[in-house]
Formats: structure tokens, C-alpha cells, sequence
């Protein structure tokens, strides 16, 4: 199957993902989220930002085409390189990492530093711990079939 069809993307098989105008980037498998790597936001306006929730300018389509926004912007280059710091907040938290929840750009809005956890990131981990303890069957998100 390739890109496009259901299943894996062939960007996740064969760790390049085609960007603008064909060109190649790597993907990789060493960040927290995609934020930058696996896609971007634009608004109304052609600022471009990593992700729909971090609101960091990046470039804008009025000055530079999305091909090199994608390849040379240096705010994606940082943008990418903290999503990779990021996994290993989460993962400093050990099992319990994947129940923050924890997103860059939630970090960024509420602290200021998109390697900060947040208090309310926290207090989902302590939710979800306290549920898995107790055996709930509650769900902490609704769950959408």
C-alpha cells in the first residue's frame, strides 16, 4: 500500500516524507509529536505555525513558499528539536509519561517554555493513576466511536 491508501504512510516505512515541490525531509521517530515534522497550521493570514495549538510563527506563504518554510525555517529546526527534548520529559516520568498528555504547545501558552509541564498535565497524570488504582472503567476523555 502506499502514501495516501490506508494503512502506514509510506513516510513512516521508509523514514523520508515528501514536503513541497517533491523534496525529501526525514522523518523521525525520536519526538514526542509530530509538531513540525508530521505537519503544520496555517491561518487566514499565511502565518504558519508547527502545529494548530503552538502558536509559533514559523514563516508566512506571503513571503516564502511552504517548500521552503518546510525545509529551511529555522524556527521549524528549533520547533524540531524540541519536540525531540520533549519526549524525554515525558519519559522522565516513567510509566505514568503517556498520562500527562503533555503537549509543546500547551506547555508554551501556559508557562512560557514548551518543556515545562503544566499543572493541569499533572493533575490529568494524578487523575489517570488514581482511576488505573482504583480499576474505574471511567474514561478521563470521552471516547468517540
Amino acid at each position: 500500500m502506499g502514501a495516501g491508501q490506508r494503512g502506514e504512510p509510506e513516510s513512516a516505512k521508509s523514514g523520508v516524507a515528501r514536503g513541497a515541490d517533491d523534496e525529501t525531509m526525514p522523518v523521525s521517530v525520536h519526538k514526542h509529536c509530530g509538531a513540525g515534522s508530521a505537519g503544520i497550521a496555517v491561518d487566514p493570514y499565511g502565518n504558519v505555525y508547527p502545529c494548530v495549538q503552538w502558536r509559533r510563527p514559523v514563516g508566512n506563504l506571503h513571503e516564502r513558499r511552504i517548500g521552503e518554510i518546510w525545509a529551511q525555517s529555522t524556527g521549524l529546526k528549533e520547533v524540531r528539536e524540541i519536540t525531540a527534548a520533549a519526549k524525554g520529559v515525558v519519559e522522565g516520568y516513567g510509566a505514568s509519561g503517556p498520562l500527562l498528555n503533555f503537549c509543546p504547545g500547551n506547555a508554551d501558552a501556559h508557562t512560557g517554555d514548551p518543556l515545562t509541564v503544566y499543572p493541569s498535565a499533572l493533575r490529568r497524570m494524578e487523575l489517570a493513576e488514581e482511576s488505573v488504582r482504583s480499576g474505574s472503567k471511567k474514561t478521563l476523555l470521552p471516547i468517540v466511536p
